[in-house]
């Protein structure tokens, strides 16, 4: 998911829940740099977050240690 806001993670969520059964082994990634808690209540397993179109390898390797 790219974009949308929490509120619209449970929503869709909600939708494939009913479809599926349930989100037993349902992964859900959100490419988001704010509101990770958010996101992770709203039902997000994974958080990827979007560098910049250029950016120095020491850039990118001081975002990756940083963490979620």
């Amino acid at each position: 998911m790219s974009g949308g806001e929490p509120d619209g993670l449970v929503d869709m969520l909600d939708i494939i829940a009913e479809h599926r059964g349930d989100l037993t082994g349902f992964d859900v990634a959100v490419a988001a740099n704010e509101n990770r808690d958010a996101y992770e209540r709203a039902g997000a397993t994974w958080w990827l977050r979007a560098l910049p179109m250029i950016v120095s390898r020491a850039e990118a390797l001081s975002v990756v240690r940083r963490g979620p």
